[in-house]
């Protein structure tokens, strides 16, 4: 029940509650713009004893979708008799409509309780509060290539994969992959959007969004209908993957897009990641791994998913063949989440319509790839 108590919580006008075990302010709106409002979120959920104005706030790059921040000078009642200082990361909402995030919060406390996310501390109206490690960095575009690091990913991405337990209480929100669906609604939401400017519009037009229902269509016929479903992240790129190089381990972060999908989805997503772009809208697809990356990838995956020491070339050859096909997938995946994207949010920040232009070009160039394979 825990989405629909983040509902009542917010309708009945509450102050404060506790929902998945931690406090939520639903009435406390953090404005990125204000310093004072970020600090004063960290200091609530966090129970800290030194006045907020006090705190320290550095804003954190790397993602796009929310905007990220690092409070420290924290000092829980525990600590009041030593000089012990925390910090903890302020996570405000983006993507605003396109996300559901009463169920992703719940989804992210769960996993944080079971050791597959960083600590949760509550939430407040727009955003939540998130464990800091001082020891860990978020990965480079360039890093993700590194054999040591790629073979962590594998590890990391394979444990998620098959040791995730959904609770009862989100077990009606899992129920089925969700690329399909989720790329029709973003397909429907940007025939129907609209742009801030009349340059943004002109270029969201050159894009024949029309177009793509036969590529959806089309992308249908040839997934595997037999394709391993899990629970995925969907968005394992460089800034969600926090790196320890002292202790050679990662944390994957930001899971606000996961859910139910096919494995070979997760797997190619994080492998178009290798072209990065999204710091400029610009990825360089000269970075993708080749098919032999591919498939020591695909290699430690399998044996840390299967609990097995070797695993056969055929089942190698056979998810290859699986994630070559969601690769096409997942361009049109980002590409319509950037369409819609640049109309919620606008191209001023970041140039979405760059990116989606960049990603629906490299789908047609995959989709050449695949029928070159299969003819």
């Amino acid at each position: 029940m825990a989405p629909q108590l983040y509902i009542q919580k917010r309708e009945s006008g509450e102050e404060v509650a506790f929902i998945d075990d931690r406090p939520y302010f639903p009435q406390l709106h953090v404005d990125v713009t204000n310093k004072s409002s970020i600090q004063k979120a960290a200091a609530l959920i966090m129970h800290s004893t030194v006045e907020f104005e006090k705190l320290q706030v550095q804003q954190i790059t790397g993602g796009i979708t929310n905007t990220l921040f690092k409070v420290s000078g924290l000092k829980s009642p525990q600590e009041e008799e030593d000089d012990t200082e925390n910090a903890c990361l302020v996570r405000v909402f983006g993507a605003e409509g396109m996300i559901d995030r009463d169920v992703e919060n719940s989804t992210y406390a769960c996993l944080s309780s079971q050791k597959l996310a960083p600590p949760y501390h509550g939430r407040f109206a727009n955003g939540r509060i998130e464990g800091w490690k001082d020891n860990m960095r978020a990965l480079t575009v360039r890093e993700l290539s590194k054999p040591h690091i790629s073979k962590l990913i594998a590890i990391s991405m394979a444990k998620l994969h098959s040791e995730f337990q959904i609770p009862d209480h989100l077990q009606d929100y899992y129920q089925e992959p969700s690329m399909w669906n989720q790329l029709q609604s973003w397909y429907e939401q940007a025939l129907q959007a609209t742009f801030r400017s009349e340059k943004d519009t002109q270029r969201a037009q050159l894009l024949s969004l029309s177009n793509l229902q036969v590529e959806l269509e089309w992308l249908k016929s040839i997934c595997p209908i037999n394709a391993a479903v899990v629970f995925c992240h969907n968005d394992v790129l460089a800034a969600n993957i926090l790196y320890d190089g002292q202790q050679q381990s990662i944390q994957l972060i930001d899971f606000e897009y996961g859910g139910m999908n096919y494995r070979s989805f997760d797997i190619a997503n994080h492998l178009n990641e290798y072209a990065g772009g999204t710091d400029t809208g610009i990825p360089n697809y000269e970075w993708l791994p080749t098919t032999d990356d591919m498939k020591r990838f695909i290699q430690t995956y399998l044996t840390t998913a299967n609990g097995t020491t070797t695993t056969t070339s055929d089942s190698i050859q056979e998810t290859l063949e699986e994630v070559q096909v969601f690769v096409l997938a997942n361009h049109l995946y980002w590409g319509l989440w950037a369409v819609n994207q640049a109309a919620t949010e606008g191209c001023q920040d970041f140039d979405y319509l760059l990116y989606a232009t960049n990603r629906l070009r490299q789908y047609q160039v995959c989709k050449v790839e695949w029928q070159q394979r299969h003819t």
